[in-house]
C-alpha cells in the first residue's frame, strides 16, 4: 500500500524530532518528554470553529415566557416583541414592552405596555462559554452588545432565551416567521 506523501509542515517537524533524538547530550527521559509534549501540541490543539449562525438568521415574533413548567406571560398580555437576525451580525429588537431592568430578550412580569414600539439595533455574536457557578461546561451564548448574554438554543422553528440555566431558569419563547 502507498502512503501518501508527507507535507512541508509533517517533514519539518520529523527532522526536528530526529535531531533532537539524536543529540548524546540530551538524557533519555528528556526525550520521552519532548515527544509527549510535541504529540500534545500537535492533536491537542483544534481549530476555533465559529458557533454557526445560520439556524438563528431571520425573523423571529416572541410567544410565551416559561417559569419553569409554568407559563408567566404569553400573548394575551398585549406584549409583542420581534427579533430580526441578519447575516452580518446586527440584531434589531422591536417590542412595546418595558419591564424595568436591562433584560431586554427576556419578557418578564411585572411589565408595562408602551404606547408605541420600540426598536434597539445592536450587533451580536453566537459563543460558547460556560454557565458558572451552576453549570462548567460549554453552553451556547448570544452575547448582544450594549444588552448583555444570554443562553440560547434552536429547536426547529423554536427559539429559546434564558439569562442562566442555574436554577429555575425563566425561558422566554419565539417562534420563526415564515
Amino acid at each position: 500500500m502507498l502512503k501518501p506523501p508527507i507535507s512541508r509542515v509533517d517533514a519539518t517537524i520529523r527532522s526536528i524530532v530526529v535531531s533532537v533524538l539524536k543529540k548524546d547530550m540530551v538524557p533519555r527521559f528528556l526525550h520521552w518528554i519532548f515527544l509527549l509534549a510535541l504529540f500534545f501540541c500537535l492533536y491537542s490543539c483544534k481549530k476555533g470553529n465559529p458557533t454557526p449562525n445560520s439556524q438563528i438568521i431571520g425573523t423571529w415574533t416572541w410567544v410565551e415566557t416559561l417559569e419553569g413548567n409554568n407559563i408567566l406571560v404569553d400573548r394575551s398580555s398585549g406584549i409583542e416583541k420581534r427579533l430580526i437576525f441578519s447575516a452580518n451580525d446586527m440584531l434589531s429588537i422591536t417590542h412595546n414592552d418595558s419591564t424595568g431592568n436591562d433584560v431586554v430578550l427576556l419578557v418578564l412580569s411585572p411589565y408595562v405596555i408602551k404606547p408605541d414600539s420600540v426598536t434597539n439595533i445592536a450587533t451580536y455574536q453566537l459563543t460558547s462559554q460556560p454557565a458558572f457557578p451552576c453549570d462548567p461546561d460549554k453552553l451556547p451564548f448570544l452575547v448582544i452588545q450594549n444588552f448583555g448574554s444570554y443562553q440560547y438554543e434552536v429547536v426547529g422553528d423554536s427559539l429559546m432565551i434564558s439569562v442562566s440555566p442555574c436554577l429555575a431558569p425563566v425561558i422566554s419563547i419565539y417562534v420563526k416567521n415564515s
